[in-house]
């Protein structure tokens, strides 16, 4: 028989799952958000700012890590999904745990020695110099080296989310939180580690993530890594299906690093630049919640999938998409009709006496166009469309976002900034809109030609 949580995302009530799975997965999201904060916030007050801009600088070069770990983490889930209309007693469970535990060694080690070995010189390339670059060098170095945790933890995490676990998972990314709200301090300054403390403060707090999300997966998956062998061919299902998570954080790292450099070229002073800044900020944290309605969406659609469900399938795609478009329009709002008060936040009043708000409200417009791509990403991948939905993440900047954020900005300036990436985003959504109902249809009726046969 079917477990619990098994039953609610193949029979329960849409409407119901998408409230009772999205918030913890929004809550987690927030949590992760805030966890990443304490390196920068720990660093600036209690080291100093030479420290703070270099954990700043090596920040954008651990999304390598983050983009590795996507990959691992969303390709088992989604297959795991995938698995819990057909099998039974955590069998498939136990084959991609141990999968994932014998690439995570190799991943961590690869990245590992890519942090001792390069650290220092990309660092530089960067812009990193003097007391700067020593102090980016030792943080990136040091997360490098103790990046296993992180990447067996939070793919684990990814399984027990495909599971329905969200609360507890939860609850383990809430404990991880404080603790390492309390090692930051006791191993930056009272220890005198100073920017080494932050970084192993980050590895010991993941550390005890991973091995409370291990626990509660071996808890319900007994035995969960004995009598399995290498599966060669599960490893390449988790690689491929995983991919499009890759390829979007780093399309988003060439994204950044795009943006930015256009808008040093464009802008006619620094409040400009800074102004940018403090939107691409906002926008960001604006746009977590919708990870935690796509996370909580990916099992639902995976496990119906699976189950043959096909009529599922498409509702629950239509259900969270719409009450994902609602959340983003909710999320928008404050900031539609009281753009300053939110800029206050990061920018002084000289700043944004200059600042072009319609500029603020433009980009914060694409908020709620976001959900009918990234559900379509889900829906794709969940339902075995993996190079489709390669090839549309693969594709995005090179077909979309360069060419039209160029153009704007060599048409417009500053100004085209803002409007190449609202333009860009709604051609991106309405595509991937039409390609993913194209391709899920296409699917079903080969599999219902197939099954006729």
């Amino acid at each position: 028989m079917r477990n619990h949580n098994t039953a609610l995302l193949l029979q329960g009530n849409l409407r119901t799952l998408l409230v009772k799975l999205s918030l913890p997965g929004i809550a987690g999201m927030l949590l992760i958000a805030l966890n990443g904060l304490m390196d920068a916030f720990f660093v600036s007050r209690l080291v100093g700012q030479a420290a703070f801009a270099g954990v700043t600088l090596a920040l954008p070069l651990l999304v390598l890590n983050s983009a590795v770990t996507s990959m691992l983490s969303s390709g088992a889930a989604l297959l795991y999904s995938r698995q819990l209309g057909r099998l039974e007693h955590g069998v498939y469970g136990r084959v991609l745990l141990y999968q994932l535990l014998c690439m995570a060694v190799v991943a961590a080690a690869c990245l590992a020695l890519l942090g001792c070995v390069a650290a220092k010189p990309v660092l530089y390339s960067s812009g990193g110099r003097a007391d700067v670059l020593q102090h980016a060098t030792l943080f990136y170095k040091i997360s490098c080296a103790g990046c296993f945790p992180s990447v067996m933890g939070l793919c684990i995490s990814g399984l027990l989310r495909a599971g329905g676990q969200f609360k507890k998972v939860m609850v383990i990314t809430g404990v991880t939180v404080l603790l390492n709200l309390v090692l930051h301090p006791l191993l930056i300054q009272w220890l005198g580690m100073g920017t080494g403390g932050a970084a192993v403060a980050s590895v010991i707090s993941m550390s005890v993530y991973m091995l409370l999300t291990l626990r509660l997966f071996l808890r319900l998956h007994p035995a969960a890594i004995t009598n399995i062998r290498l599966q060669w061919h599960a490893m390449k299902e988790i690689l491929l299906t995983g991919l499009p998570a890759l390829l979007m954080q780093l399309n988003g790292l060439l994204r950044q690093f795009v943006l930015f450099r256009l808008v040093m070229l464009t802008a006619a002073n620094i409040q400009q630049f800074t102004f940018f800044a403090a939107v691409y900020r906002l926008f960001s944290f604006a746009a977590i919640p919708a990870m935690g309605v796509l996370q909580a969406l990916q099992p639902v659609l995976g496990a119906s999938y699976g189950a043959g469900n096909y009529t599922r399938v498409k509702k629950a795609k239509s259900v969270f998409c719409t009450g994902l478009v609602v959340l983003m329009v909710i999320t928008a709002i404050p900031g539609l009709l009281w753009p300053q008060q939110l800029l206050l936040l990061l920018l002084d009043k000289a700043t944004l006496q200059q600042a072009p708000l319609w500029c603020f409200r433009l980009v914060l417009l694409v908020l709620p166009l976001m959900p009918f791509a990234s559900t379509g990403i889900v829906l794709l991948q969940a339902t075995g469309q993996r190079k489709t939905a390669t090839a549309i993440t693969g594709t995005r900047e090179v077909l979309l976002f360069l060419p039209l954020i160029y153009t704007a900005t060599a048409q417009w300036g500053y100004a085209g900034v803002f409007y190449g990436l609202f333009a860009e985003n709604v051609l991106y959504s309405g595509a991937v809109w039409l390609l993913a109902r194209y391709a899920f249809t296409g699917a079903l009726r080969k599999q219902q030609k197939y099954a006729s046969a």
